[in-house]
Formats: structure tokens, sequence, C-alpha cells
């Protein structure tokens, strides 16, 4: 199991599985039970570490603490070392049973965003908002868009001819900030409440001239429905976790075979 630590934690209590060689829950465990080991290693260490163990309280973080947890069924609870949090990083941990010979790992992963970043009294939320309230859109690509409007062909292929999405920061706070921990999404909706689909590409470049390269293959543009609809450019820092920038563009879809004075305008008022 994946234990995500937020930045800056310390004092973290470890919900642990204590599993013996079949796979069967190991109870009534104590920091006193002879054979009982329990070690971490960051990534990239060469060695394992050994945690010494004392007697725990539950809800309650002791360096080495270690209790048995109320629920049962092989759970403890770990008071996990903050030299063993490294942020940026994954430390890994093993826990072996008294008289058995295998191991069960987890691991942690520290959310890789600076204190720089994120400054004290701010939610990577706050931060993000704050960012987006003043990056602007500029789309380049080959056929005649107006402002910040997106417009495809269905059924094409641009894998060799990718759609460009340019990031002007030069309204942030600080205009070279990195955006590349980012990605920006399309999302496109028919209606206010009715969304048709999101596709997304990684930030990339060099601070100052950051963009993000759209190619959606053939196989997915050729189901589109030719019309103009909605458009939300929204700015994903990890999964499900996004941020909308603006939703007062279009996103237009021409068929091949169809004079685009011919489409029919759906946007929802």
């Amino acid at each position: 199991m994946t234990y995500p630590i937020t930045q800056g934690a310390s004092s973290v209590i470890l919900p642990v599985r204590v599993l013996n060689d079949a796979n069967a829950p190991v109870l009534g465990l104590t920091d006193e039970s002879a054979g009982l080991v329990v070690e971490y290693k960051m990534v990239g260490q060469d060695a394992w570490t050994s945690i010494e163990l004392v007697e725990g309280t539950i809800g309650e973080h002791t360096e080495g603490g270690w209790v048995e947890d109320t629920g049962g069924d092989g759970f403890y609870e770990l008071g996990f070392p903050d030299a063993g949090i490294n942020h940026g990083n994954v430390t890994r941990l093993r826990i072996r049973a008294p008289s058995q010979t295998k191991y069960r790992y987890d691991w942690l992963t520290a959310m890789q965003v600076s204190r720089d970043e994120v400054p004290s009294g701010e939610t990577i939320a706050t931060r993000v908002a704050e960012l987006l309230s003043s990056l602007r859109i500029d789309v380049q690509q080959s056929v005649q868009i107006t402002g910040d409007d997106l417009e495809f062909v269905r059924g094409d292929d641009y894998t060799s001819h990718p759609v460009r999405v340019n990031l002007d920061t030069s309204g942030l706070e600080n205009p070279n900030e990195d955006l590349s921990d980012y990605r920006l999404v399309l999302s496109v909706y028919s209606s206010e409440t009715e969304a048709l689909f999101a596709i997304a590409a990684d930030i990339v470049g060099d601070p100052g001239s950051q963009y993000a390269m759209f190619a959606p293959p053939a196989s997915l543009t050729e189901t589109w429905t030719a019309g103009t609809f909605n458009l939300l450019y929204r700015i994903e820092y990890a999964a499900n976790k996004y941020w909308t920038i603006k939703r007062d563009a279009t996103f237009r879809v021409v068929a091949s075979d169809t004079d685009p004075d011919d489409i029919t305008d759906v946007t929802a008022e």
C-alpha cells in the first residue's frame, strides 16, 4: 500500500499490517516481541535502517512507537521516524513477523512541491488558483482561429502536426515560474451540465516560453460531432485535481467534407 505524505509532514503515524508467511494476520505483537523486524530505506540508499520500536499509544506519535490497532486483523500503528521522510522521493518500509522468513513491503511518497512554491499559510489549491487567475492562453495552429478558441478537423490524425497551446505567464507575480509539473486539460461541454470529452497534455518548455502540444489520434477525433461547443481550459496538478482557467472559449469540430459556415452553433448561453 502507498501512503502519500504531504509537504512538510512530520510526526507521521502509519497504519501497517503484519502478515505471516502464509499471508495470515499476526496478532498481539508488541514493541518487545522477539524477532519483529521493522525497517525503512529511501530510494537510492544502499542499506535498510532498522526502526527501534518503543511502546506506543493509539493516535499519538512517538518515534518508533508501536501499538496494535483496536480494529485487530493484524493492523498496528507505527510512529514513523522523521528522518525517513524525504520530500520529493519514495521511502520503502518492510516488516517481518517473528519466526517468519518473508517481509511485507509498503512505501511512503512525499509530494514534490518545495516550500518556496507554497508559502506558509497557503495551500496547493490557493497557490494554483492565484497562478491561474493571471495566466493567458495563446493558441497556435494551422487553421484560422479567434482568440482562445480551438478548432479541430474531425478524423484528422494530429500526431505529425499537433495543436500547440502557448501559456503566457507575463501576468504572473513570477513571470518565469516553471509550470512543467502541471498538465493542461481541455474539457468540452455541449451544455452547462453535459460533458463530452477531455484531452490533456504535459506543459513543457523553458520558463517564460511554455506550452502544451495536443495530438489526439484519428481514432479519437473521428468520434467527435461537428459543431461548436463550450471549452474549459484547466490545469491538472495531480490526478483528478483540477483548477479552471476560463470558461468563455469555444471548441469547434469541422467535418472534412463540411463547409465551416454550415456548422450549427450549439454553444450554451
